[in-house]
């Protein structure tokens, strides 16, 4: 079937003929021969004609003995082989049972002409002869791995020696299994398997000298792919029942090592060592750590020992204390000092992911000894001592990995990071954008815990970590137009410039402040003032961000101590100490945000007016006034700040009636002077509410005010024809009167609604006769 064509080379980019059939081509054929020996091969064995069916199956065999099939292709073609071989055994038990003895079958077979066939058939005859129990296991076995030596082609001898550990699967002299005894022990078992391991691993190993150099990339994707048919031999090792802790120390882990080591190849040495890894118990890599790390340090150049080491390391993590101990055994510290001695000589990524995998070790077998995660931490910082500040992309992302590790702890406070040396050692070797996510993280778990920072010396270690946030970017480089800019502000999204990204990015240092507590007020004062050191000197665009929920902590603060100095406690921080020092806040937050200093101002008002504090209160709304008119721009802004002064005002009860009749009179006034018409008739509406409270709110009532107020807001509202809005004010107005007359106002009386809803009528009507007619 073979015919001349064309393949191109793998690597190369030139064509040559040979004469060899392409895997595509040679796999149909290859189905269909077997699938037709097969059919014979079964006919025969009906008709019980042996020698017959054996050369038909050997036939069928022999299509394994094909060099143009790719592993896949191959795999598929032993699988089909292997199936219809079943029919074969199954013939041979039954001879078996009619008393025919197995020996004579097992000479039988061996006549075939070609090896491949033959060993395929002896393998088959063997099944059943280790089943028959004529001879003893171990020999029929001993003799069967040697038998499979006459086959070194290395594919074929891979998937031979494959279908071997196949047939003898469950018939190995294992403890407890019914060929113990007489044929044989464990040890027997563990040999016969170490040597049918020993002969893969070399096969596997020769594939990569086979054929040209131009072809070795394609040939080591077929090695790849052939990786787990070598260690299908590990598993069943490890599956040996009679593979005890003592079995293993003394008769296998030797033996196994120096086979695998044996190979010197990279390849075979990293998947074979990371299959022990995985098939054994851990506690077998504990009792033989030693061992296992002495022969690491002989392994191929070729093989990459840190992904070894960190397979082994992430196997050990699922390490448990043994029975009645309360922690597990240390086997940190023998693999601390194997990795440190070898890091040295490891490039930057490897000797990170190293330390990774160490830092894990240390919080899921060890989360009570910080210190080795401290050692961990150190064996990068150290690593990274000599570089300064990482810029390599994937070690960058290493790095992020192993700081964020310490935060994912499960139990315990998240804040212990700060008591580890090594933790902002390793955050600084990071360029700013880098810690501000890690910083940006750890203030996440903080708040996502409900954690509380009640030490005044814990929050000046967090807030000195979050420098890099409160700083922004410290580029001397202009920005283009959008950026941010080097104090840590973008172009203007609103009047203050306080954009929705830097809000973000500035949320979890907000979302701290809040965990900043205590159950003394004073000590929650000294907590926060540590605090506000830091945050004042964030840069200018940031300060609001830190500034603002600082501020709030100490409103709070100002309502507890309130409540005790009622109750008659004798405090070191006053409230008013509090309620001056938060005047000193919004005066730092004016700069950057006015539009927000004012409506901070407010709230300040609010809080000390609540806490009975008459004076603080009118120079804070006096301040907001002040802002108003030398801060506040936009003519919207403007609106919205009187409106905000204007519903404010009523609530609060402790001015006496000259200082209010002040306050809601400039109300009044400053919203006479806003530039456009309709905002000042709105402004001018809403003032009346400050002269008219809800009942029981506030007795600063003045009935004639708040009617003044109203006829002043139609008088302006009429002026607004030109633009056309005067219509939709008088309704906005005809809500202010019904709001006064619904709260008792006597002065707003259903004359007064009447005749603006027929004023508002009438406006409709025009509105409706000039729409109908066109202009």
């Amino acid at each position: 079937r073979q015919k001349a064509i064309v393949v191109r080379g793998a690597g190369v980019g030139r064509r040559s003929v040979c004469h060899a059939m392409s895997a595509a081509e040679a796999l149909a054929p290859a189905k269909q021969a077997i699938k037709q020996q097969a059919f014979y091969m079964k006919k025969a064995l009906d008709q019980r004609h042996l020698r017959t069916a054996l050369h038909h199956a050997a036939t069928m065999i022999g299509e394994l003995r094909t060099s143009a099939l790719g592993p896949k292709a191959y795999y598929e073609v032993y699988i089909d082989v292997t199936t219809e071989l079943r029919h074969l055994e199954e013939f041979f038990e039954a001879e078996h049972e009619r008393g025919r003895p197995m020996v004579e079958l097992y000479e039988l077979v061996q006549h075939a002409g070609n090896v491949l066939p033959r060993l395929y058939l002896l393998l088959a005859v063997g099944r059943v002869f280790l089943q028959s129990k004529e001879a003893a296991a171990k020999v029929v076995l001993e003799d069967l791995v040697e038998h499979c030596k006459g086959v070194q082609q290395p594919l074929r001898g891979l998937f031979l020696r494959n279908y071997l550990l196949q047939c003898t699967r469950e018939r190995l002299p294992d403890t407890g299994s019914d060929y113990e005894g007489e044929g044989g022990t464990v040890s027997d078992a563990i040999k016969i398997v170490l040597a049918n391991f020993g002969e893969m691993a070399k096969l596997w190993v020769r594939m990569q000298h086979q054929g040209p150099a131009a072809n070795k990339e394609q040939r080591e994707k077929e090695r790849a792919e052939l990786k787990v048919v070598v260690g299908g031999n590990l598993h069943r090792l490890a599956s040996l029942e009679g593979v005890t802790l003592q079995v293993y120390t003394a008769e296998v882990v030797q033996p196994l090592l120096e086979l695998i080591v044996s190979c010197k190849d990279g390849l075979a040495q990293e998947y074979l060592l990371e299959c022990v890894c995985q098939v054994f118990p851990v506690a077998y890599h504990t009792a033989t750590l030693p061992t296992l790390l002495r022969f690491l340090s002989w392994l191929s150049a070729a093989a990459d020992e840190s992904a070894i080491l960190s397979h082994l390391i992430s196997r050990l993590c699922a390490l448990e204390p043994a029975d009645g101990e309360t922690e597990a055994r240390d086997v940190f510290t023998p693999v601390a000092d194997h990795v440190e001695r070898r890091c040295a000589s490891l490039r930057l990524r490897p000797s990170l992911a190293l330390a990774l995998a160490l830092a894990r070790l240390a919080l899921e077998a060890y989360e009570a000894h910080t210190e080795y995660l401290e050692r961990a931490l150190s064996l990068a910082s150290t690593r990274l001592e000599s570089l300064g500040v990482v810029t390599e992309k994937r070690a960058v992302a290493v790095v992020q990995d192993l700081l964020s590790l310490p935060l994912k702890r499960k139990g315990g406070d998240v804040l212990y990071v700060l008591e580890l040396t090594e933790w902002p050692r390793l955050v600084s070797r990071l360029e700013p954008d880098e810690q501000r996510r890690v910083v940006s993280r750890l203030l996440r778990e903080v708040a996502g815990r409900g954690c509380v920072i009640s030490d005044p010396l814990r929050a000046d270690r967090l807030l000195v970590l979050c420098a890099p946030l409160l700083q922004g970017d410290s580029s001397p480089a202009a920005p283009a137009n959008g950026a941010e800019t080097a104090n840590g502000a973008s172009d203007r999204s609103d009047a203050d410039g306080l954009d929705a990204e830097l809000a973000g990015e500035m949320a979890p240092v907000a979302a701290m402040m809040h965990t900043l507590a205590h159950e003394d007020t004073d000590a929650e004062a000294r907590v926060l003032n540590a605090a506000y050191k830091h945050a004042a000197a964030a840069a200018p665009g940031r300060l609001p961000h830190v500034l603002v929920p600082l501020l709030f902590r100490f409103l709070q603060l100002a309502r507890r101590v309130r409540l005790a100095e009622e109750g008659g406690a004798t405090l070191e921080v006053s409230c008013g100490k509090l309620l001056a020092f938060v005047g000193q806040i919004v005066q730092a937050v004016t700069a950057a945000a006015p539009n927000l200093a004012l409506r901070l101002y407010v709230q300040c008002a609010q809080v000390a007016d609540s806490c009975g504090d008459d004076d603080g209160a009118y120079e804070y709304l006096a301040q907001a006034f002040t802002l108003f008119e030398e801060e506040v721009a936009e003519q919207s802004a403007k609106l919205a700040a009187l409106s905000l002064l204007s519903a404010a005002l009523p609530h609060m009860t402790s001015f006496s009636a000259e200082q209010y009749e002040t306050l809601a009179r400039s109300a009044t006034q400053y919203g006479a002077t806003l530039l456009k018409k309709p905002d000042q008739a709105r402004a001018v509406a809403k003032a009346s509410f400050a002269f008219w409270p809800l009942a029981g709110l506030s007795p600063h009532r003045n009935a004639q005010r708040a009617l003044e107020c109203l006829q002043r807001a139609l008088k302006i509202a009429d002026g607004c024809k030109r633009s056309g809005m005067h219509a939709p004010l008088f309704v906005e107005i005809l809500d202010a009167y019904l709001w006064h007359y619904e709260q008792g106002n006597d002065l707003v009386t259903l004359a007064y609604i009447s005749s603006l809803m027929q004023l508002i009528d009438q406006h409709v009507a025009e509105w409706r006769s000039d729409w109908q007619g066109g202009p």
